[in-house]
């Protein structure tokens, strides 16, 4: 079900997965992706419907991207400036400069962060085991029927391995370490991303073993480190019923007209927990 030589038109991707999709045609196609849902998670349909959404910090997209671009892609898309941070509007406009230019600008140690993380990804063998192995593509943008909600799914996996029937998830983290890396795949969600990327898979026709998540800390020594989670293992199960969870609450806002806060018409205001009600509080 190799889909990357299929015309695609603008108003709709037929079902499958894409090699060689640019980023934007991606971005803008029709589909609920784990940006969304993760989004309705932490908001009501209301805010969401009505809001301004959230973003990353402009740093933090800029060193994903940048980073994506130089491991995955061998395109360096970074530059840096004699800026020491991105305060004032002198660094902004040359940010906006260069991001005509189809370029990232950073400041002169954040650009030095960024070089060790590209050596030190590039230069561990995990990493160039994964991407030398026969079968890798790299930024594959993939699109599947929802089964039973009638709404559409889409995904962009950093390294799919068809033949071995694994993905990749390039992660730029504070810490590698076991302990805390596995502490922000729960907090971020990353283990409904890995459920939901098999899960689009799955409806392709596509067996998925493994989804796994390729780490690099972001300031020195740059520590690599290589998470697995297994398909048919109990994180990935769990995840999945979540994922679930989240794509019926993303159906219901799509299909609902008039989202609200669904929040009852008062709260009564209570202790928190572990609060001792015998102490005075107020005084």
């Amino acid at each position: 079900m190799d889909m990357s030589k299929t015309p695609i038109t603008a108003e709709q991707i037929a079902p499958g997965y894409y090699f060689d999709m640019p980023e934007n045609q991606y971005r803008d196609a029709e589909g609920v992706n784990k940006s969304y849902f993760f989004e309705l998670s932490k908001r009501t349909g209301y805010h969401l419907r009505y809001g301004h959404g959230s973003n990353f910090p402009q740093a933090t997209s800029d060193r994903g991207r940048g980073t994506h671009a130089c491991v995955l892609e061998d395109r360096d898309i970074v530059e840096m400036s004699g800026f020491k941070t991105r305060q004032g509007a002198a660094f902004k406009q040359a940010h906006e400069e260069a991001a005509a230019r189809g370029k990232i600008l950073m400041p002169y140690p954040e650009f030095e962060d960024y070089e060790g993380m590209v050596a030190a990804a590039k230069g561990d063998w995990r990493f160039q085991n994964i991407m030398n192995r026969p079968g890798v593509n790299v930024e594959v943008s993939m699109f599947a029927l929802d089964p039973v909600r009638d709404i559409r799914w889409k995904g962009r996996a950093d390294v799919v391995n068809l033949k071995e029937g694994k993905m990749y998830d390039f992660k730029t983290c504070a810490d590698a370490s076991p302990d805390a890396f596995m502490e922000a795949v729960f907090k971020y969600g990353y283990d409904k991303q890995a459920a939901f990327y098999v899960m689009i898979m799955r409806e392709l026709g596509v067996e998925i073993t493994q989804f796994n998540f390729m780490c690099v800390e972001t300031k020195a020594p740059y520590a690599t480190n290589l998470f697995v989670m297994k398909a048919d293992g109990e994180v990935m199960r769990a995840a999945e019923i979540e994922v679930n969870e989240m794509l019926d609450a993303a159906r219901d806002d799509i299909f609902c007209e008039s989202p609200t806060t669904g929040w009852p018409t008062f709260t009564e205001i209570t202790l928190p927990t572990g609060k001792n009600p015998s102490k005075n509080l107020w005084t």
